[in-house]
């Protein structure tokens, strides 16, 4: 059973070095969603974030 990507978020952090940590929130129905980092997103949802995705900066 294949879930459908709602909503994907881009969530840009600051680190103490000044590097930045990027995690993707990816949110499924009904209300789920799983933290990710680039390397773990499926073609899928890379596919969903051209789409629907948006970008938040938490600096």
């Amino acid at each position: 059973m294949k879930r459908e990507v709602i909503k994907i978020e881009k969530h840009l952090y600051e680190n103490k070095n000044h590097t930045v940590r990027t995690e993707y929130q990816v949110y499924y129905e009904p209300r789920i969603y799983n933290i990710k980092t680039p390397s773990q997103l499926t073609k899928r949802e890379k596919v969903a974030f051209k789409e629907i995705g948006k970008t938040i900066f938490h600096f």
